[in-house]
């Protein structure tokens, strides 16, 4: 882990915890995906503009993002514009849609179980 506050950040307060929330969940599929080539650290210092880009990742909006949109996001320079990743992104936002919420509450629920087990045993491994 790199010694940045962002990394610190992200570490410390978000990493191995559980996404709740479509929005919240797509966020960090997107971000993930934005990656893919890049530094964590790139994408953690254009987090707050992709949230304003996106739309605060609210799938409905996104999915909705049509070829004039696309052209804006293309041109924003605080956010990682790469025409095949703002298209997932889209792709994804209409695909979450079509997702279960059966399903979300079943994937958070092992999350939530994982993160618990995980902070016990770390706790036991640090005594």
């Amino acid at each position: 882990m790199g010694q940045h506050k962002d990394y610190k950040a992200y570490h410390d307060y978000e990493w191995g915890r559980p996404v709740i929330g479509d929005s919240a969940l797509f966020e960090r599929i997107c971000l993930e995906g934005f990656q893919a080539g890049l530094s964590w650290l790139t994408i953690l210092r254009k987090r707050e503009s992709s949230r304003s880009a996106f739309e605060t990742f609210e799938p409905s909006r996104v999915a909705d993002f049509g070829q004039k949109k696309i052209e804006i996001l293309m041109n924003d320079i605080q956010i990682v514009r790469n025409r095949a990743k703002i298209l997932s992104t889209i792709n994804n936002g209409a695909n979450l849609l079509k997702f279960d919420p059966y399903w979300q509450r079943i994937i958070t629920g092992v999350l939530i179980v994982a993160v618990v087990f995980f902070d016990q045993f770390k706790n036991r491994s640090s005594k």
